[in-house]
């Protein structure tokens, strides 16, 4: 059981392409805490990757670390963890640790480190996700990694590296291991998290729909387990000890002899309609290209006259402004004329007044009146 001093931790591992996203969504929804830095959704994961930024960023950096690429895809590599990076691993675990929760984290990468956090997290358990090994090759391709475009074979040896290092590790940890095809989980949710539950991850299945079946992306089609079969035979033999494992109570179908004829005819026609397609898609982009130009080309008229119109209203602003500093130039004139004025006419009243002031003393003259006469606003 888990240490009484930190909540439960489960650790979601699995190969690439393997359903580890639609597990971690369900643990997500029954209560566990993958984070707050989650990867969004992207082309290969319409409903999102639950992945841990902060975990997953690690697991690049210790890769990277080891001469490996970033995502992970060896066929032998066991990475090496450095001293800086554990530091780093320890104080992400703290952190994580301080969480009144159940916690954890998804990442395909931590297959290749199941090891490490082993000994990191003792109280953690281990919740690990298989799929055939023809799904997963088929949706690698789908999602149309270069990697394995240029590569076809490197998908199922990645898928047995993969699986044959989980299987190795629940062999050696079956207290603190879970192993389950993805068929499993999707066709009995609730059976999944009683299991946990046993290990002492205290998770109720949420309720509702748990997945869509479209996300899945499985192929019908037999000829290509049977392909898988002709051209990687311990894959398919490390996918029976697997199913075994994972207690899935019937064993792999038979193997029925594929004729290679047929075999490369349905390829043929297979990459012959994708071809097709192709060509349709090309077409439609070529339209498509024809019409962003034409947009392209009114974007471009639009914006030349939007800069017309802005240079012509510059100007009238520009004008706006001169006519109103006139304006306000020729207001100031005209008050000081007024103050003149007034001031004149003061003048005037005040020798309108002295002068009607004379004539009264001097009897009889006139001097007034010919000041008005002359003047008329000082009477």
């Amino acid at each position: 059981m888990p240490s009484a001093a930190h909540s439960p931790v489960l650790i979601i591992g699995g190969m690439h392409r393997s359903g580890t996203s639609l597990v971690a969504s369900l643990c997500h929804g029954a209560g566990l805490y993958l984070g707050h830095r989650l990867m969004g959704a992207a082309h290969g994961n319409a409903a999102g990757h639950f992945e841990d930024l902060d975990f997953v960023e690690l697991h690049e950096r210790i890769l990277v670390a080891n001469g490996l690429g970033s995502e992970g895809f060896t066929t032998d590599a066991r990475p090496e963890v450095p001293d800086g990076l554990a530091d780093q691993a320890a104080a992400l675990v703290a952190a994580r640790r301080g969480v009144a929760a159940p916690w954890g984290w998804k990442d395909p990468r931590t297959v290749l480190l199941l090891d490490f956090w082993a000994e990191a997290i003792p109280e953690a358990r281990f919740l690990l996700v298989f799929r055939p090994p023809w799904e997963v090759a088929d949706s690698l391709f789908r999602r149309g990694d270069p990697t394995f475009f240029h590569n076809p074979p490197l998908a199922l040896a990645v898928w047995e590296h993969y699986n044959a290092s989980l299987l190795e590790f629940s062999v050696r940890h079956p207290e603190r291991c879970m192993v389950r095809e993805l068929s499993q989980v999707v066709a009995d949710p609730a059976a999944v998290f009683s299991a946990l539950r046993e290990h002492g991850v205290p998770l109720e299945a949420p309720a509702g729909d748990p997945f869509r079946a479209e996300l899945l992306g499985r192929d019908p089609d037999p000829a290509r387990a049977r392909l898988v079969r002709r051209v990687a035979p311990t894959a398919c033999g490390l996918y029976a000890d697997l199913r075994r494992r994972a207690g899935v109570p019937d064993p792999l179908p038979p193997a029925v002899a594929a004729d290679p004829v047929k075999l490369a005819l349905a390829e043929w026609a297979r990459a012959a309609a994708a071809t097709r397609q192709v060509g349709h898609a090309t077409r439609r982009a070529a339209v498509a290209e024809d019409h962003l130009a034409t947009a392209r080309r009114d974007l471009d008229e639009a914006r030349c006259q939007r800069d017309r119109l802005a240079a012509e209203a510059d100007a009238l602003a520009a004008r706006l402004a001169e006519c109103t500093a006139r304006l306000e130039r020729e207001t100031a004139d005209n008050a000081a004329l007024r103050t003149r004025l007034a001031s004149w006419q003061a003048t005037a009243t005040d020798i309108q007044e002295a002068l009607a002031a004379l004539d009264r003393c001097r009897g009889g003259s006139d001097l007034a009146g010919r000041f008005a006469r002359s003047w008329p606003d000082a009477a």
